[in-house]
């Protein structure tokens, strides 16, 4: 599949869920089941569902998966997790927040993550 999206602007929102849900950018691309890098790869896949649009064989693509139901079953479990978790909710609140006012061509991905760039 070729990607028709913007690829380094899906890299920073999952650094962005990453970071926001304290684990290492690999934990989201990572096959591990274990709840932290489950929930962070939940909230990268609706963060890029939902921020940038992305169809899920995209998202599936982004996140190095072959199968686009992942991404499906991620973005719905993330809702669930929403409604069940607040302290989830809260974070993915401050991540979404943290990917408003990204440029579409995210030139400095570490500037981003480190806290030195902010949204306007």
């Amino acid at each position: 599949m070729s990607a028709t999206y913007d690829t380094r602007r899906a890299k920073v929102v999952i650094e962005i869920a990453a970071t926001f849900f304290d684990v290492p950018t690999e934990g989201i691309y990572s096959k591990r089941r274990n709840a932290r890098n489950e929930h962070a790869r939940f909230a990268a896949y609706y963060l890029l569902r939902e921020e940038m649009g992305l169809s899920y064989p995209q998202i599936a693509h982004a996140v190095r998966r072959h199968d686009h139901t992942s991404a499906w079953s991620g973005v719905h479990r993330c809702k669930a997790l929403m409604t069940t978790e607040p302290g989830y909710l809260r974070r993915l609140r401050a991540a979404w927040e943290a990917t408003k006012g990204i440029p579409d061509h995210a030139e400095r991905v570490g500037t981003i993550i480190s806290g030195k760039w902010r949204a306007p």
